[in-house]
């Protein structure tokens, strides 16, 4: 197992933006970190030969006060991004609250400049049964 901290790749950045009622609030500090983890589809022919060494590639970024995020150094692939709509954490209770809602988003992070940004612009989000 290979753990690399820093490095080359994009930084990938975006904002969360709840898609909800007026006056809902969602403290995004309070969140559980946005993942993006690389896609991987089954071929079977692929066991050991040839395989990519960032095939396991995961990512996370907390959240700032007002939904933005960035990804630092993603290495170039296509990955799945996702991020939990979280309610408040109980008191009594450690970790984050029970999750309201979850958003899915693909990346397509390209070859190239590796300080040019991916941004995401607003993702939707949405808390579950509205």
């Amino acid at each position: 197992m290979e753990v690399r901290i820093g490095g080359k790749g994009h930084p990938v950045v975006g904002r969360v933006v709840l898609k909800a009622a007026p006056g809902a609030h969602v403290d995004w500090r309070q969140n559980q970190p946005a993942t993006m983890e690389r896609t991987q589809g089954f071929n079977p022919l692929q066991k050991h030969v040839g395989q990519d060494p960032h095939q396991y590639d995961r990512f996370a970024a907390s959240l700032d006060k007002d939904g933005r995020f960035r990804v630092d150094d993603v290495s170039p692939g296509h990955y799945e991004l996702t991020v939990t709509i979280d309610a408040p954490p109980v008191s009594n209770q450690p970790g984050p609250g029970n999750e309201l809602g979850r958003v899915k988003v693909f990346v397509d992070v390209p070859e190239g400049d590796d300080d040019a940004p991916v941004n995401l612009g607003e993702i939707e989000a949405e808390v579950k049964g509205r």
